[in-house]
This record gives structure tokens, C-alpha cells and sequence, in this order.
């Protein structure tokens, strides 16, 4: 039987215990949905980082558990998804409601960790599902300036589309200038030499 108030940490309780096992003792009262370990962490937190842990989430949600809740450092399950690169996390917990805009203690979303770790897929379900884009951190960097200084050129196509469609310009990054150098003579040769031949 597991006590709540002994919980130090999720990460080894699910280790030690597993995923099934954890939504037995929920069901059957022996452990709350809204306890946190140690480090502050809720189990649909601890979840989302999990590999297969997108199975689970619903159950976690439909039993009572807060889909926004944040740990110590101010993240959401959201959030520990994005940075870990859970996609089919991140998908699910979009589906149950998750905000997409809720910032950590730093000032950073989703959207910014993603884009910082190189999460391409990651970014493009926050962007595509409304995320916004010009949210600045305690630093004033965006997604687009962390995607931009570490070269995530995919990254960066993702939110500057998003950002035409919301109106708003910004001058080209100097690896979008790098990418069209390189594609110009090779769209060039295509389209002019290589039909000759």
C-alpha cells in the first residue's frame, strides 16, 4: 500500500511500481492525483516525461488531476513535455486543454523550451493550435530568438509563418540568408542544366 504522505519522488515510485500499477492505487484511493513528490512534481507531470506515459494521461486528468499544475520551478506537465520532446504528450495534453501560453518561473512557455531543445515537431503542434509566438522571457528572448541563435532553421520557418499570418515582419535571420544562398544555384542548376542533360 503505498501513502501518499510518503511519496519523496514520482520518477521512482513509477520506476519501481510502474504506470498500471500507479493507476490501481489512484482508482483505488491509495494514492491522490493532486499529491506532489519532493521537488513538487504531480504525477501527470512525472507522466508526461515518461516515454509511454501519453497512455495515462487522460486517466490522471479524468480522475481529478490538475492539467495545469506546476512544480517548484513553476512548469507544467506541458512544459517537462515540450523540453523533453514527448510528442505524443504534448498531443494529448493539448487535446485535454492544457495552456499552451502558461509561463514558468523564468518567463518561458512551451513553445520557448521547445524551440530552444530543437523540438521541431513539438513546435509545430503548439504553433498550430494558436500557441503565441511573441511571448518573451525574463531575458526578452522569444522561441523565435532561441530557435534563431541555435540554427533550428525549421524552427524558425515554423514561427515566422506563423508570425506573416499574425501580421507581424521581422527581418530575415542570418541562416534563413544562408539557406537561400545555398538553394538559389541549386534550384538553378535544376530547373536550367539538369533538364538538358
Amino acid at each position: 500500500m503505498v501513502k501518499s504522505s510518503e511519496i519523496k519522488d514520482f520518477e521512482k515510485l513509477i520506476g519501481s511500481t510502474g504506470k498500471y500499477q500507479i493507476c490501481r492505487h489512484i482508482d483505488e484511493g491509495k494514492l491522490g492525483v493532486r499529491d506532489r513528490d519532493k521537488k513538487g512534481k504531480t504525477l501527470l507531470i512525472e507522466m508526461a516525461t515518461e516515454l509511454d506515459g501519453c497512455d495515462y494521461i487522460p486517466h490522471l486528468i479524468h480522475a481529478g488531476s490538475e492539467i495545469d499544475a506546476k512544480d517548484d520551478l513553476g512548469k507544467s506537465a506541458l512544459i517537462y513535455a515540450a523540453i523533453r520532446g514527448r510528442y505524443p504528450s504534448a498531443m494529448q495534453l493539448l487535446m485535454q486543454g492544457a495552456d499552451k501560453n502558461l509561463v514558468d518561473n523564468s518567463g518561458m512557455t512551451a513553445l520557448t523550451w521547445a524551440a530552444l531543445n530543437g523540438r521541431t515537431s513539438i513546435v509545430d503542434i503548439l504553433v498550430g493550435m494558436g500557441a503565441d509566438v511573441t511571448i518573451c522571457d525574463e531575458e526578452g528572448k522569444s522561441a523565435y530568438d532561441y530557435a534563431n541563435d541555435r540554427g533550428f532553421y525549421e524552427i524558425v520557418q515554423i514561427i515566422r509563418e506563423r508570425q506573416r499570418i499574425n501580421g507581424i515582419h521581422l527581418a530575415p535571420s542570418p541562416w534563413e540568408i544562408i539557406y537561400r544562398c545555398f538553394q538559389g544555384p541549386i534550384h538553378f542548376w535544376n530547373n536550367h542544366y539538369k533538364k538538358r542533360v
